[in-house]
């Protein structure tokens, strides 16, 4: 029998790997369930289902990719075996809210090793995004990539501008469904959405997703949080951890919510300066109380160069900067930071700088 929209709304990682449907709409098969509503109805499950299908379809053995018929052995094995169990044990789904018997416990310790199983064998599956099928109506799926030291600006199908700032990448369908606009983002990027109120605008970034119907927003991924800034409008973000565990808030201009990306969830939900967030468009590298880290990586991303430390203490030990530069040359930004923070630089060749 089909499952209702509703039904989906808990589903967690293991949910998507035991189901049949899923499984086969991840590898392009037709399917009764419409997968593509399901997850434009259910945005929290987007990053869910999308390490589901990574994990599904990152099958391969010795180094080279396994042949379609060599796929479908392996998927019936592992769920005719599933399906065993499931008749000689009488065991309850996993989805329901039923408690868990001893007998669905090993039902469980199953799936994962048959997940185990397809992840030792290979997971190395990036087709530049996520192709959560819209259809073939949709068009191909498109990538923006942006190396260090480059920004650039792309217009989508409906209007919409995404400015991506350097290191970042953005995919989305060359047209968007008739129900959703979803665009995939690693890095940092602002939006300014075209308003369409009959399609929401869905930007997945990590553990979050951030839905708006004609806003302006900054989106930041950092090395430990996203930080999803409103300008303009009003937006919702559902933040989910690894489990389906969801959060969901929403923003007003002049907001932002940073939400942690470690195992818990987590976010904190704070006022902005907009001219601060904004300042990387403006062609001003800005510091605000920023790690050692943070800086070099800044500085790297914002030059295109890579950056190597000397096992000096001041190096090892942390310290904060606050400070910002606008059009100045590497060479000066270098120095103006080594001065207060007491190092030396050499820019050495094929981008290489060297601190001491």
């Amino acid at each position: 029998m089909k499952k209702t929209n509703n039904h989906y709304s808990d589903y967690k990682i293991q949910d998507f790997l035991t189901d049949e449907s899923f499984i086969d709409w991840a590898r392009g098969l037709s399917v009764e369930e419409d997968w593509t509503n399901i997850l434009e109805q259910h945005p929290h499950l987007v990053p869910l289902a999308a390490e589901a299908k990574k994990q599904l379809l990152a099958i391969k053995f010795g180094g080279e990719e396994v042949g379609e018929l060599r796929k479908d052995k392996l998927f019936n094995k592992v769920q005719s075996r599933i399906s065993k169990e499931n008749r000689e044990d009488n065991i309850v789904p996993i989805n329901t809210k039923h408690p868990q018997t001893e007998r669905s416990k090993h039902f469980l310790w199953l799936a994962a090793v048959s997940i185990a199983i397809l992840s030792l064998v290979g997971i190395a599956w990036w087709q530049g995004g996520l192709h959560f099928g819209l259809g073939t109506k949709s068009g191909k799926y498109l990538t923006k990539e942006t190396a260090k030291g480059q920004k650039l600006t792309a217009i989508l199908s409906d209007g919409s501008k995404v400015m991506l700032n350097a290191g970042g990448k953005i995919g989305y369908r060359e047209f968007f469904s008739d129900t959703a606009r979803i665009v995939h983002l690693e890095g940092e990027a602002f939006f300014e959405v075209a308003k369409d109120i009959k399609r929401p605008f869905r930007v997945v970034t990590g553990k979050t997703v951030t839905t708006a119907l004609g806003t302006s927003f900054n989106i930041r991924e950092g090395l430990e949080d996203v930080a999803i800034s409103l300008l303009t409008g009003k937006v919702g973000v559902d933040i989910s951890d690894s489990e389906g565990v969801k959060v969901a808030t929403s923003l007003l201009p002049g907001e932002q919510v940073v939400a942690d990306l470690g195992e818990e969830v987590s976010f904190v939900k704070e006022a902005f300066n907009p001219d601060e967030v904004t300042a990387w468009q403006r062609d001003i590298l800005l510091f605000k109380n920023a790690s050692s880290r943070e800086v070099f990586q800044k500085i790297e991303l914002w030059y295109g160069v890579e950056i190597h430390t000397s096992d000096d203490s001041k190096f090892r030990k942390d310290w904060n900067y606050t400070g910002s530069f606008e059009g100045e040359r590497l060479e000066d930004v270098l120095a103006s930071i080594g001065f207060v923070k007491g190092f030396n630089y050499s820019i050495k060749k094929n981008n290489q700088v060297y601190l001491n």
